[in-house]
């Protein structure tokens, strides 16, 4: 779709809200009405990296298939869960990475840069599953759209996140497996963005291993927002699985 339909989207009332309530936004246009997280100070550490506790990890892997909800759904509500405590809001946006590869038999094993990355705005709820509804119905109602530039979304808003959220499964790699010629003993990935956050959930291609990841760049973003983030999520898990 040309970003220049598309971007229609987020030129209207929609627009003005999610600028209103864009996280960090303090960083640029700070004012007694900004809500945002403080961003100004640097540390030394530049991430907050978790491997889910054991009660959180069977709530991950088992209840978003017995609630009919995808694994990404309950990952993204329990990182807005950890947002909305940190921004003290329920009406949160954050940037979410979207696949943009064209709608083709085996496009996905097309090899290119087909990420975009598009703001999400979610009304936080009590219940992480609750939460996790409205993110996947404010995905869904973003599909049409998520080939519009960011820089095009930037333009119309006069904003943008400053927290970024990414959900990996690397399922492919389940093939390795089936290679008789070739032991693969280990593999790791690298990835970089000019995001002040990045909230990294990384489902392994063993089912037993979620990893979550909070990056921050350090001239950017506080080492305590990384933390507060990574240990929000993983309290929100811990919190709906003894529901």
């Amino acid at each position: 779709m040309a970003a220049a339909s598309s971007g229609a989207i987020w030129s209207g009332r929609d627009a003005l809200a999610i600028a209103a309530v864009t996280p960090g936004r303090a960083m640029s246009q700070a004012s007694d009405t900004d809500v945002g997280i403080d961003l100004s100070s640097a540390a030394t550490s530049s991430s907050a990296a978790r491997i889910l506790s054991p009660r959180g990890l069977r709530y991950f892997l088992t209840t978003p298939a017995a609630r009919g909800l995808p694994l990404k759904s309950l990952a993204l509500a329990a990182h807005l869960t950890a947002l909305a405590a940190v921004l003290e809001t329920s009406d949160v946006v954050t940037g979410l990475v979207v696949d943009g590869h064209p709608e083709l038999p085996g496009a996905e094993r097309l090899v290119g840069l087909y990420l975009n990355v598009v703001p999400l705005r979610v009304a936080v709820a009590p219940d992480v599953l609750e939460t996790a509804r409205a993110a996947l119905a404010a995905e869904a109602a973003l599909l049409p759209y998520r080939r519009c530039p960011a820089t095009e979304i930037q333009r119309l808003t006069g904003v943008f996140p400053d927290v970024l959220f990414n959900y990996a499964h690397f399922h492919v790699y389940r093939e390795l497996d089936a290679l008789e010629a070739l032991d693969v003993v280990d593999w790791w990935y690298f990835d970089h963005n000019s995001f002040p956050v990045t909230v990294e959930f990384v489902v392994e291609s063993f089912p037993d291993q979620v990893s979550l990841q909070v990056d921050r760049d350090p001239q950017a973003a506080d080492a305590e927002v990384a933390r507060a983030l990574a240990e929000g999520v993983e309290a929100a898990l811990a919190h709906q699985s003894l529901r």
